[in-house]
């Protein structure tokens, strides 16, 4: 895995990030049901915390049948989106509204989606946010 140095970040280029999910995804895809089950905790927990889920998708669709790729990104996918909701609402939404009492764009967010709730929704998804952000909203 090489890697570009950018003073404090340490960031893997784009063909090692690449040649390493690859690599992975091949292993998974040769191991069976525990590679299946590994494959999608991984993405559940790669879509919690790193958002692009895209070149994973992709190179799931390139080691795995296309069947069982689509099967279990979505497993993935949604698991990861499903969690990410339901921690932000029962662990750590008295904290961020106490956090954001006095934030004037919350308010100005949270007034949008009353008064307009199925647009601001459409536009939110379909935003160039970080899928966790779209998530936890």
């Amino acid at each position: 895995l090489s890697v570009t140095n950018n003073s404090n970040f340490i960031i893997p280029s784009p063909a090692a990030l690449k040649a390493t999910i690859i690599s992975i995804l091949d292993i998974l895809s040769q191991s069976g049901t525990i590679g299946k089950i590994t494959y999608a905790l991984s993405f559940t927990l790669w879509t919690m915390t790193i958002g692009i889920t895209t070149p994973v998708e992709t190179a799931a669709g390139m080691a795995f049948p296309l069947q069982t790729a689509i099967l279990l990104s979505s497993i993935g996918k949604i698991g990861g989106a499903l969690l990410q909701y339901v921690m932000a609402k029962y662990l750590f939404s008295s904290y961020a509204r106490r956090k954001m009492k006095d934030n004037e764009w919350m308010d100005k967010i949270g007034g949008s989606f009353r008064n307009h709730p199925y647009g601001v929704a459409l536009i939110w998804r379909f935003s160039p946010l970080p899928e966790f952000v779209k998530n936890v909203g």
